[in-house]
């Protein structure tokens, strides 16, 4: 690679003219963005959790699970498959404000969520 230096170089520099040009914005391919979704997925417990044990509804009240019923199913699950739980008094935050879940006017469950028998 010594005697190339100079070509390696000229390569480096041309495309960091680019990425500049770009904004700093690096392009990636569809497997690597679907490899980063997936990575990101498994690696936070209750996108997780959502995605393998649960079914976003239509807002039907039978297409609802209660907040407590909920946070002790994840939590439990979590424990079975060896993951770390999100704290209690931030799940209601991620499901709502990440994962797109509607949250029912009362204060005891989250609607447009049911969770899949197990």
């Amino acid at each position: 690679m010594l005697k190339e230096k100079d070509i390696v170089a000229s390569v480096v520099v041309k495309d960091l003219q680019n990425a500049i040009k770009r904004g700093y914005k690096f392009t990636e391919s569809e497997r690597t963005k679907k490899n980063r979704e997936e990575y990101a997925i498994k690696n936070n417990s209750l996108a997780l959790f959502v995605k393998e044990c649960c079914i976003k509804g239509t807002g039907k009240p039978e297409e609802r699970t209660k907040i407590s019923d909920f946070k002790e199913i994840y939590k439990n699950w979590c424990r079975k498959n060896d993951l770390e739980p999100e704290k209690s008094n931030s799940i209601t935050d991620i499901l709502v404000n990440e994962l797109g879940i509607v949250k029912g006017k009362s204060y005891h469950d989250y609607y447009e969520l049911i969770i899949k028998p197990m």
